[in-house]
């Protein structure tokens, strides 16, 4: 989720900690400790009943029968293990408006993260997979601090309120033996600007106009009803979309609205202060992204990877909207 603009003020780096709870695999242990009791009852008494063959046979099924349990037990122990290394990680590091700082000096290597995310339907049932990639990885070196105005190359969030979406940011990979499989994410402000655009849309009966312009990063936009007449309201739009992995992402999210009138509105196009996040390389996926930073609503900013346009609305009760169209054409600002 961007952040306000915070009108040249510097902030601190957020820390955020992309934890998994283990909770969520106590249903899978205790279903599969169910399985072994139900098992156990029934099993012994068959096994003193049948010949040896058949025996074995009962003996190799209800080891099966286990795999629930281990597989839920593991799957705890993971998170477990993998919550605590990323606490001690947490607990030597610090950060302030420009800089990481580590405690001890670490072994790191620079990377980008890309990451899909997906359903999956079988029948009645629907699973999430995700496929995560690191791509253009520096060789590891040794540092004691990072600058974070080294990451100016911007990211790109794109993630549905389910999380099926495509996440591209740059990453700091930890290669220190004690802190394996750790990664820091670092979303930075990046300034956009785009020259003033006017767009207009009109019908029979209405006729909405939107001035749009993107300066250090932000998108401030003015929305006129230049007549009102059967729209309930005028609306302002991004359209995202990206392909990746033979997937293609298409993301819309709501910019603002006016339903007489005019209104100036403002929407931040990426961070307005930098964020680090603590995240296990085995578990890095667009949703649980989501979760941290946009629980509630779909995760649009970023803007370095894909195209994107405005979609500026009149919202016609009981009729299609009528919708006029331009394209979002970003640059960066290197004042």
């Amino acid at each position: 989720m961007v952040s306000s603009p915070n009108n040249g003020v510097r902030r601190m780096a957020r820390l955020v900690v992309l934890s998994e709870s283990p909770r969520q695999y106590i249903v899978l242990v205790l279903f599969g400790f169910l399985l072994v009791v139900i098992e156990a009852t029934i099993v012994v008494p068959v096994i003193l009943s049948v010949t040896s063959g058949t025996a074995i046979l009962i003996i190799l099924l209800f080891l099966l029968s286990l795999l629930p349990l281990l597989i839920g037990l593991w799957l705890y122990h993971r998170a477990k293990s993998i919550n605590r290394m990323m606490e001690m990680f947490r607990n030597i590091l610090s950060t302030t408006s420009d800089k990481i700082v580590f405690r001890d000096r670490l072994s790191i290597s620079k990377c980008t993260v890309e990451s899909i995310g997906y359903w999956v339907s079988t029948g009645r049932s629907r699973s999430y997979h995700y496929n995560t990639d690191f791509t253009d990885c520096t060789s590891s070196y040794t540092v004691d601090s990072i600058d974070l105005s080294s990451f100016r190359d911007g990211y790109t969030l794109v993630v549905h309120n389910d999380g099926s979406g495509y996440v591209r940011i740059p990453c700091i990979r930890i290669d220190d033996p004690l802190y394996e499989g750790l990664v820091l994410l670092v979303l930075n402000k990046t300034p956009y600007r785009m020259e003033n655009r006017r767009i207009v849309v009109k019908t029979e009966h209405d006729v909405g106009e939107a001035d749009v312009a993107v300066e250090d990063g932000v998108l401030r936009a003015t929305l006129y009803r230049i007549v009102s007449g059967k729209a309930r309201r005028l609306k302002l739009e991004i359209e995202a979309s990206v392909s990746r992995g033979g997937r293609k992402y298409k993301l819309r999210k709501l910019v603002g609205y006016v339903e007489q009138g005019s209104k100036t509105i403002e929407y931040p196009l990426t961070t307005q202060e930098p964020i680090v996040i603590i995240a296990h390389k085995k578990r890095l996926s667009p949703l649980l992204i989501k979760k941290y930073l946009s629980p509630k609503t779909p995760l649009l900013e970023g803007f370095s990877h894909g195209d994107y346009k405005l979609r500026l609305i009149l919202d016609i009760r009981f009729h299609p909207d009528v919708v006029e169209e331009a394209p979002l054409t970003l640059s960066v600002s290197h004042k």
